[in-house]
């Protein structure tokens, strides 16, 4: 049996996230509450631009049942700053996100 790369990366994550579960268990509850916060202030600016190219693919699938696609609609107007960029952002900006978007398309046509 052959692994991709994505195989390893996804192994990789899964073992960090359960390294990091174990070890926020046996915290403080003090610091767990902190953790936590910190965990959130971090994640939401990455995941959040992370997570248009997987919207875009799944907003442009003809196989999306009526209740996702609904939902697509009204999730759609949180991405709006990242298309804006991707149309009137400076030129770095405008070819990263357009080089982000088209590798989510081209892998989900495989």
């Amino acid at each position: 049996m052959r692994f991709t790369p994505l195989d390893i990366v996804v192994v990789a994550f899964a073992a960090i996230a359960v390294g990091l579960t174990v070890r926020y268990i046996n915290l403080p509850k003090n610091l767990r509450k902190r953790t936590v916060r910190i965990a959130i202030a971090v994640a939401i600016p990455i995941l959040y631009p992370l997570s248009a190219g997987p919207f875009v693919v799944l907003s442009q699938s003809p196989r999306v049942p009526n209740a996702v696609s609904a939902a697509i609609g009204v999730i759609s107007p949180l991405y709006a700053p990242i298309f804006w960029m991707q149309d009137r952002g400076p030129e770095p900006c405008k070819s990263a996100v357009t080089w982000y978007i088209h590798f989510w398309i081209g892998y989900a046509g495989r």
